[in-house]
């Protein structure tokens, strides 16, 4: 059977500092871990905001341009259609500029 008392001086303080420095690295490990994890999480955030920031930006750029040919378009065919120089011909020499 194992007898603490009866271990020489030297195995006695590597039992001791084994039962402190185990649980001491395992506890830094998990605080370690969790602050690791909790950075990436950020980071991750951030990313993602960036990119759907970005992307949204992009979208919105390219439906701004749509709406404003369709505006100019709409513009160039009530002109037309005041001056009574609507027709289909008009018409489509113009969308094929765009």
């Amino acid at each position: 059977m194992f007898n603490y008392k009866n271990l020489p001086m030297v195995k006695k303080l590597l039992f001791s500092l084994m039962a402190l420095l185990i649980p001491a690295f395992i506890i830094l490990l998990i605080i370690s871990s969790w602050m690791t994890n909790n950075s990436i999480e950020e980071v991750m955030l951030n990313e993602t905001s960036q990119m759907s920031y970005r992307y949204a930006n992009f979208i919105k750029g390219k439906l701004e341009e749509n709406v404003t040919i369709a505006k100019t378009l709409a513009h160039t065919f009530v002109a037309q259609r005041d001056r009574d120089e609507l027709t289909r011909e008009n018409v489509n020499s113009v969308l094929k500029k765009f």
